[in-house]
């Protein structure tokens, strides 16, 4: 029996598949032509699907977007008329060839590559938006100036740009998720913005210019608006009677495909009301999230909106167990409902039972003593600001007229009391506002001592005032461990009344232990990441090899020196890698040009197509080398090859490790790096901050290699893996446009040798 082998890929316009005999060299060309359908109904999955179609009252018409970032896109043949989509209230970079999707669907043909874009950052251009600035415009500033260091703020410009730098308008975001190596805007940031407003309806499209001194070509860009469902992440777990949660309704809104996830707001006018539906006894809202003075309090919360379109409120809403206590032997249920005054939009309700409370808090609680900094020299002066801590747990402020007495109990002799308002100086005062001070000695004798203080008031008792922030059955709540975490609320409506509360803080006086640090200048700041190439002949020491791109994860780091400062106002240390605050990660990048020239009849550039015979031979032959060029590592040795597509599919395998590196850092890693912060009285002087520095450096760098080297492998499998040949194969499809250029351009060069009637290579099937 003959074993007959098939080899099917896709050209520009058809479908090619050769048929090889087992044992044998010879090959027989099928052509298949195929037909690609496109259905452009939109279609979107959610867990309870809702189209937004309001009443009259809201907006004329909110449909399920036509076209949306994530496709159906618009199909545009016409160079001087691409077409993107995008959510409603966005922003970008103005620049055609890197931002977004680069005009998503425009083709050189149907069914090939998306055609590319260039953007010279040295060329000057003109950019012009079309329609009225009642839909977009665009914006200069909002980045820092890396020339002058100051921050440059956003300012309005207009709908027209005159004579700005490509480099001005060019843009890869902060995780470089898209790359333009040749045209030379790796990390760079744009200046210039185009804003698209949010209350665009739905289909609109907005044109820009863009004249580069040659050509005008007009980007399209067309605004949809996306559907949303309404949601719950309210916590469900029982609730103690007298305390309080909040309730979390958010919008779910259709799938972005933009970069970041950027855009998307329904329409001014949608308003939210949230009610309690069932178990109106047990308690109320408040809104915003605090009971000391609310703007809406009670059994609903009514016309919520958020100023950006993309929640619920602007701020928390609370639920507070504060009215009948439920029975004692069940638990009452609390139901609440999220809806709008769109009536297409579905209601979505959360239920908790609420637990009879026999040991309910006292209001009372105690004074936190807080001050300006952790810590003081000899001679500073301490300022002392007062909160509350209730006994429900509730960290706010004092009213700005509260009245306190304070008195220094310990360490008389390091410091003095002082009422600024008044001048007066002694060892206790009464009826002082917040903001008393604390004046330290000049000189201590011991290396560090403490100043006592103990402070009182009165507030009103008997009336609950607070919200209670107590939450799952958690009545321990009164701890002053956990008060310095919270953030208080700042009230001016508390009740002065009969209850005393008092409260202890130490003020820590000390000698400086770090005098021979340098101090800190700026605020700390996490390294930055970079690669660094590296060159690797190992790479082309194999024959075959036409390329090879390494990250280098065995050994990926240069070698960093730490210097460290010292904070004395936040009494910390400070580091950073010098002489840039950066971290370089190795990796290898090498085109094997001699094996190529070797192994193959190599097309180095389209001007090379020139070069070939004009024989039937050759350019039949070049035809269906350019052709095999679309499967990776289909094309034999002796036969031409493209040497731009080993560059660009090496570069591909670039930008996939820096998109994966990026993302794993500055997401998880970029932070950890400021976590490392000692005080004076952990790491006393320069070379231990310097040693413990790097210890925790090399140890933050060491936890991201592994990571990183498992993203990686996660992403292209390991060598010889199925997952791997997938990996470089999907690589190779993204050359198809570049294939096309070598394809036609021979094409244009020999009209008289086409490759269907002369060369019988490429043609449909009858």
């Amino acid at each position: 029996m003959t074993e007959i082998k098939i080899f099917c890929f896709q050209s520009f316009n058809h479908s090619t598949c050769l048929c090889r005999q087992a044992g044998h060299s010879i090959y027989l060309a099928l052509t298949i032509l195929f037909v690609i359908a496109i259905n452009t109904q939109a279609q979107v999955v959610i867990k309870e699907k809702v189209e937004i179609n309001p009443q009259s009252n809201i907006v004329p018409e909110y449909p399920v977007a036509a076209f949306t970032p994530c496709g159906p896109w618009i199909t545009s043949y016409d160079y001087f008329n691409p077409w993107q989509v995008v959510w409603n209230q966005i922003s970008f970079a103005p620049d055609p060839y890197q931002q977004m999707f680069n005009f998503q669907d425009n083709r050189y043909g149907p069914g090939l590559q998306r055609r590319i874009y260039t953007l010279d950052p040295n060329n000057n251009y003109n950019l012009t938006i079309q329609q009225e600035e009642e839909y977009a415009y665009f914006t200069y500033g909002g980045f820092y100036d890396d020339i002058t260091g100051v921050y440059v703020p956003m300012q309005y410009v207009g709908t027209a740009l005159s004579g700005v730098p490509g480099s001005d308008i060019g843009a890869t975001a902060w995780f470089n998720y898209v790359r333009d190596y040749p045209n030379g805007l790796y990390r760079n940031d744009s200046k210039y913005r185009m804003r698209i407003k949010r209350d665009v309806p739905s289909g609109t499209e907005i044109t820009m210019t863009v004249f580069n001194g040659q050509e005008t070509i007009n980007y399209h860009t067309r605004i949809e608006v996306p559907t949303f469902t309404i949601e719950s992440s309210t916590d469900e777990d029982t609730l103690l009677h007298y305390y309080s949660r909040d309730i979390e309704f958010i919008l779910n809104f259709q799938q972005s495909c933009q970069l970041d996830g950027y855009g998307g707001a329904y329409p001014s006018g949608i308003k939210f009301n949230v009610e309690i539906i069932q178990g109106q006894e047990y308690g109320n809202l408040y809104y915003p999230g605090t009971v000391a003075d609310p703007e809406q309090s009670g059994t609903s919360i009514t016309n919520l909106d958020d100023e950006y379109g993309i929640g619920i409120a602007n701020y928390t809403i609370k639920y507070k167990a504060d009215g009948v206590q439920p029975d004692s032997l069940s638990p009452g249920i609390v139901t609440i409902r999220c809806s709008a005054n769109d009536i297409d939009i579905a209601p979505v309700e959360v239920s908790f039972p609420v637990k009879y409370n026999d040991d309910p808090p006292d209001e009372g609680g105690y004074i936190i003593v807080g001050m300006d900094k952790q810590s003081y020299e000899p001679g500073d002066t301490a300022v002392i600001f007062n909160r509350w801590l209730t006994g429900y747990g509730e960290d706010i402020y004092f009213p700005v007229n509260q009245l306190f007495d304070v008195e220094i109990t310990a360490g008389t002799e390091y410091g003095v009391l002082y009422d600024p308002y008044s001048g007066e100086v002694s060892g206790s005062l009464q009826n002082v506002l917040n903001g008393f001070r604390v004046l330290t000695s000049s000189s201590i004798a011991e290396d560090s001592v403490v100043i006592i203080l103990k402070v009182r008031t009165r507030v009103g008792g008997g009336i609950s005032t607070r919200m209670i922030t107590n939450e799952k059955d958690e009545l321990e709540r009164r701890e002053i461990n956990k008060a310095e975490d919270k953030e208080p609320y700042n009230t001016e409506s508390l009740i002065i009344g009969e209850e005393e509360l008092e409260g202890y803080g130490n003020v820590l006086v000390k000698k400086d232990g770090c005098d021979d640090a340098p101090r800190c200048t700026d605020i700390a700041e996490a390294p930055w990441i970079e690669l660094k190439k590296i060159d690797d002949p190992k790479i082309c020491s194999n024959s075959k090899k036409r390329g090879g791109f390494e990250a280098k994860l065995s050994n990926p780091f240069l070698k960093i020196d730490i210097d460290a400062c010292y904070n004395q106002d936040e009494d910390k240390w400070q580091f950073k890698i010098i002489p840039e605050n950066k971290i370089f990660v190795k990796y290898s990048l090498e085109i094997c040009i001699n094996n190529l020239r070797n192994n193959y009849k190599l097309i180095e550039s389209l001007d090379a197509l020139s070069t070939i015979p004009d024989d039937s031979i050759s350019i039949c032959g070049a035809y269906s080398d350019i052709l095999w060029h679309q499967i990776y590592g289909a094309v034999r040795n002796g036969h031409y090859f493209i040497y731009e597509t080993t560059v660009n599919h090496e570069n591909h395998h670039l930008t996939d490790f820096v998109e994966i590196m990026n993302e794993l850092y500055f997401n998880k890693y970029y932070d950890k790096f400021l976590e490392f912060s000692p005080s004076c009285s952990t790491i006393k002087n320069l070379t231990l901050a310097k040693k413990n520095g790097a210890k925790n450096y090399y140890n933050y760098m060491e936890a991201f290699r592994k990571e990183l080297k498992n993203n990686l492998l996660e992403k292209t499998g390991k060598k010889g893996s199925e997952k791997r040949k997938k990996y470089e194969q999907s690589t190779q499809d993204k050359l198809k446009g570049l294939i096309a250029k070598y394809y036609y351009k021979l094409t244009d060069l020999h009209p008289d040798k086409k490759p269907c009637e002369y060369c019988k290579v490429g043609c449909p099937e009858n």
